[in-house]
């Protein structure tokens, strides 16, 4: 039986093929999932309307994403992340250096200052991470 992939289904084809099923795949399964027609002059036409409004569509969510991708390019992103294991630190050590994520700095302070970085943290007071050095 020949018919026409209203979606793309794996292995048999994509959106607009014509192909040759078995008469009780096409009507077992392909014709109630919506996944394919009858190949039929009719459904031709009707696949022709329906890929008009697939492509409108289309185009419609890529402006949409080409949008939100102007909104946050540019965009800092501050993921909080306690790394209280050695491993927890390993991996978000990795994570940085492969993604290219830089840790947001707010103060670098000396060992000796420690008592007033931790006063800072516990009072809120920073955006991002106090870096002792010594």
């Amino acid at each position: 039986m020949k018919i026409i992939l209203a979606d793309d289904v794996r292995g048999l084809g994509h959106r607009g093929d014509t192909v040759s099923v078995k008469p009780g795949y096409a009507r077992n399964f392909l014709f109630p999932q919506g996944v394919a027609y009858e190949a039929s002059d009719a459904n031709l036409r009707r696949l022709s309307e329906e890929r008009k409004k697939y492509d409108q569509k289309m185009l419609s969510e890529k402006a949409v994403a080409e949008e939100v991708a102007r909104k946050v390019e540019g965009l800092t992103i501050v993921v909080a992340k306690k790394a209280g294991e050695e491993d927890q630190l390993a991996r978000l050590a990795r994570f940085c250096e492969q993604t290219g994520v830089r840790p947001v700095i707010d103060r670098v302070l000396p060992l000796a200052q420690a008592r007033d970085g931790f006063a800072a943290m516990i009072a809120g007071d920073l955006f991002g991470k106090v870096v002792f050095v010594p």
